[in-house]
């Protein structure tokens, strides 16, 4: 019982240890720049804020974060989607502390092709297709085989659309 009041008191008095050292020195985003191209793209940005005390905490979901144009690019959360070409910034704001990132959209409108490395592998990934248990083992499973982890996505390509006449 007594430590319990003498917790409180060490927290409840002005200008201890703990109130400078848990003082906010800057928040910093990843990433400094956002680059959007194409109609499919996006990308989702971190802020971290750094103490005095050298701790670093992810205060992503704390963070306000505004645009000063929204016409140009979608904000859900912390994940940005185009919306017509353009630059204009982001302010993302947390403690007292600010930081402006520029943001550049490029050809929102175009649909790029559908890419078997970036849409196709992501999804065998997601799946556990091209793990050490399923596809990816060294002999792969059911007469078909996937490169471990799509070390080799040009192989994995290949298997999918030459090898083996059949169901693929």
């Amino acid at each position: 019982m007594h430590m319990r009041w003498l917790l409180l008191a060490l927290f409840a008095l002005p200008g201890t240890l703990w109130a400078d050292a848990a003082a906010l020195t800057k928040i910093e985003v990843s990433p400094p720049d956002v680059n959007l191209e194409t109609s499919r793209d996006r990308q989702s940005f971190i802020v971290q804020a750094l103490y005095a005390d050298g701790i670093t905490r992810d205060v992503t979901a704390e963070a306000k974060a505004t645009l000063a144009n929204p016409a140009l690019v979608k904000l859900d959360k912390n994940v940005l989607f185009p919306l017509a070409d353009g630059t204009t910034t982001m302010k993302v704001e947390f403690g007292g502390q600010a930081v402006d990132i520029p943001v550049k959209v490029v050809q929102a409108t175009i649909d790029r092709p559908i890419s078997f490395k970036l849409d196709v592998m992501p999804i065998f990934m997601r799946a556990g297709c091209n793990t050490g248990s399923c596809h990816g083992a060294a002999r792969g499973k059911d007469g078909f085989r996937l490169s471990l982890f799509g070390f080799d996505p040009d192989g994995d390509h290949y298997r999918l659309t030459r090898e083996i006449n059949g169901r693929r």
